[in-house]
């Protein structure tokens, strides 16, 4: 079963819960963003500004949470120098309880359905060989020759707009600096998966690192 609505609090207290649930087995299959840590910090520091254009799906089995996706959709950013800038792609949070991979073509059905006519992005595990063949079947994923996340504006984690976290502008050059060699930690060896709209579904993988 499955919702799809703004992202509460609430929400991430549930996918926090499976984020422990998953690390406590295979913490090589928690996808980026999907760590209990990334997702207080995604909603404490974005909540204000994007969340309005988050949307959440959440799936359950006997009452249990079994997988959640989370899309953050184009939007505007403000930064600190009073500037702004227009995100015109979009990024798909998620994660599926290795007991239950069935939902996998559920979440991307969902997000394609949520950012249609958009350019998607999506950073799974590049350990989660099925969900990694799944999307690359689904959105004809190929393999790219460039790292993500190298530069500013190469949209590491799909938001192009200045190579960010969600919910980061106007953050300090030196602790961005610390925040983006953390993030690099993390997602090492975590594929970016990025989708045209619908129409003309061409769609490239680049490794983060």
């Amino acid at each position: 079963m499955t919702n799809l609505e703004l992202v509460t609090v609430a929400d991430v207290r549930i996918m926090q819960g499976m984020a422990q649930r998953v690390t406590a087995t295979r913490p090589d299959l928690v996808n980026s963003d999907a760590s209990f840590g990334e997702l207080a910090w995604n909603w404490g520091k974005g909540q204000a500004g994007e969340g309005a254009n988050w949307r959440r799906g959440l799936w359950f089995s006997g009452g249990e949470m079994v997988a959640w996706g989370w899309a953050h959709l184009p939007h505007q950013v403000r930064r600190s120098d009073g500037s702004v800038k227009d995100v015109t792609s979009a990024y798909l949070a998620y994660q599926v309880h290795l007991d239950h991979a069935g939902p996998v073509d559920e979440v991307i059905d969902r997000y394609d359905d949520t950012a249609a006519d958009t350019e998607r992005t999506v950073m799974p595990s590049a350990a989660d060989e099925f969900a990694l063949k799944r999307w690359a079947a689904r959105m004809g994923a190929g393999k790219g020759d460039a790292a993500a996340g190298d530069a500013p504006g190469t949209g590491g984690r799909g938001h192009s707009y200045d190579g960010r976290l969600p919910g980061c502008a106007g953050t300090s050059p030196g602790a961005w600096a610390v925040l983006r060699r953390r993030f690099r930690e993390l997602t090492r060896d975590a594929p970016l998966i990025k989708s045209k709209s619908k129409s003309k579904n061409r769609t490239k993988t680049k490794a983060a690192g």
